[in-house]
C-alpha cells in the first residue's frame, strides 16, 4: 500500500470513530437531561369579538321618521320628470318606424340578391371585388339616381352591380308605417369566386 493511500485510510478511520463518538454523546439520556430545560406549557386565550351589539329589549322597534319634502321640491321634481325622454306613445311610433324601415330594406336586398349575375368575362379572369351603389327608392318601389359610391376597382364588376340594383327594381311600395315618399339606400355587392 503507497504512503497516500495509508494516510487516506487514517483520516477515514478517525473521522468514523468521531462521528461514533458524538452520536453515542448527543443520544445518551444522561447528557440531555443536565443541559435541557424543564417542561413548560403555555396557554393562550383568544377572545372572539362580538359579532352583533347586544339587545336591551327583545321585540323592541324602532321606529324612522317619514320626512314629507317641501312643496316646492315636489314642484322641481315633476318638472324634471315631465322634461326627461319622450313620450311612451313617441317611443312606440318610433321603434314601430324603425322596425318597418328595417324590415322593408331587408326586402330590397333580398330582392337585390335574386337578380344578382355574375359577368361571364369577370369569372373567366377570376376579379373579384365589393362595388358600393347608391339609389333613391320612391313610394311605389321604382329605383332611379343609380349611382356607384365605391369602386371594386373593374369596370365590369361596378358596371353590373349597378345593373344588380336597375334589374331588380321596382321593389315593394314603402309601407304605410315608414311615411316617407322616397328614401336614398345604399348597398355593397360583392363579388367573390
Amino acid at each position: 500500500m503507497s504512503y497516500d493511500s495509508r494516510i487516506t485510510v487514517t483520516f477515514f478511520a478517525a473521522s468514523v470513530a468521531m462521528h461514533g463518538i458524538f452520536f453515542t454523546i448527543s443520544h445518551f439520556p444522561i447528557w440531555h437531561t443536565k443541559d435541557m430545560p424543564k417542561k413548560t406549557e403555555l396557554f393562550i386565550e383568544i377572545e372572539k369579538p362580538k359579532i352583533l351589539p347586544k339587545i336591551k329589549t327583545i321585540g323592541e322597534e324602532k321606529k324612522l321618521k317619514k320626512v314629507e319634502p317641501k312643496l316646492e321640491e315636489k314642484i322641481e321634481i315633476k318638472e324634471t320628470i315631465a322634461d326627461v325622454g319622450p313620450k311612451k306613445e313617441e317611443v312606440e311610433a318610433e321603434d314601430a318606424y324603425d322596425e318597418a324601415m328595417f324590415r322593408y330594406k331587408d326586402a330590397i336586398k333580398q330582392k337585390i340578391e335574386s337578380h344578382r349575375r355574375y359577368p361571364r368575362s369577370a369569372r373567366r379572369h377570376k376579379l373579384e371585388g365589393n362595388t358600393t351603389v347608391e339609389f333613391i327608392v320612391m313610394s311605389s318601389g321604382n329605383a332611379h339616381s343609380v349611382r356607384m359610391l365605391n369602386s371594386s376597382g373593374y369596370t365590369v364588376l361596378d358596371g353590373e352591380a349597378m345593373a344588380i340594383v336597375k334589374r331588380a327594381s321596382p321593389f315593394p311600395p314603402i309601407p304605410a308605417e315608414i311615411k316617407l315618399s322616397e328614401f336614398r339606400m345604399e348597398v355593397t355587392i360583392i363579388f367573390s369566386l
